[in-house]
């Protein structure tokens, strides 16, 4: 199987940086979005199937929820990776909204993002084990 595109989408830049420097690092290309409504529009024209979406939680205008949300009502579903920085309970919440969004949820991480966390759900899907 190809190596994923994957799709950064958080409010923060840092965090931006760090998700972006990660991919690089697994050998992924990566599109950055610091706002959630420019994503939305450039996941409506063009979106392949195997594109995997790093998707922060708490964002001021759309949240993480909201763009889940979103995409399901445009037909969209995506491979999904949550992250937040805030409480587990609010990270698991998400998730439970994303599944029954149905997309599907490949994590949920708590910021920060580290290497081993993404290299760990990203290489089964490089292998094909995405089941």
């Amino acid at each position: 199987m190809t190596k994923p595109f994957v799709h950064i989408v958080d409010d923060n830049e840092t965090a931006l940086l760090l998700a972006s420097d990660i991919c690089a690092a697994l050998g992924l290309e990566a599109k950055t979005w610091q706002n959630s409504a420019n994503f939305l529009v450039a996941a409506e024209n063009d979106f392949p199937a195997d594109d995997i979406v790093i998707l922060d939680v708490y964002m001021p205008e759309n949240d993480g929820v909201d763009v889940l949300r979103a995409l399901y009502a445009k037909n969209k579903l995506v491979k999904v990776i949550l992250v937040s920085a805030k409480n587990l309970d609010t990270l698991t919440f998400s998730a439970l909204l994303a599944q029954a969004f149905g997309h599907q949820l490949l994590a949920s991480i708590q910021k920060p993002l580290t290497i081993n966390a993404l290299r760990s759900v990203i290489t089964p899907l490089m292998r094909g084990n995405d089941n």
